[in-house]
């Protein structure tokens, strides 16, 4: 399994750093997952729909623009060496 390589390489690259890889089904991530839910909902002012992904129709992500804006730049930066 690729975790327990992940959890080694960065506890040797930053020393004194605890690292605590958990599968995505762990319980103890379950758990840790909704704590940071409710304390978003709680104390945060974050409402259930922004947790939830969702997008209306014709909706553009932030991911999408920043992925789009990023192609865009790399076209930019391969017309000026070319």
């Amino acid at each position: 399994m690729l975790l327990p390589e992940v959890k080694e390489l960065f506890e040797f690259n930053f020393p004194g750093l605890v690292v605590h890889a958990l599968d995505r089904e762990d319980e103890r991530l379950v758990e840790s997952r909704e704590a940071c839910r409710a304390y978003a909902l709680k104390w945060r002012g974050v409402t259930t729909d922004e947790l939830q992904p969702h997008v209306k129709e014709g909706e553009v992500t932030l991911c999408r623009r920043v992925s789009e804006s990023g192609q865009q730049e790399a076209r930019r930066v391969e017309d000026n060496f070319t």
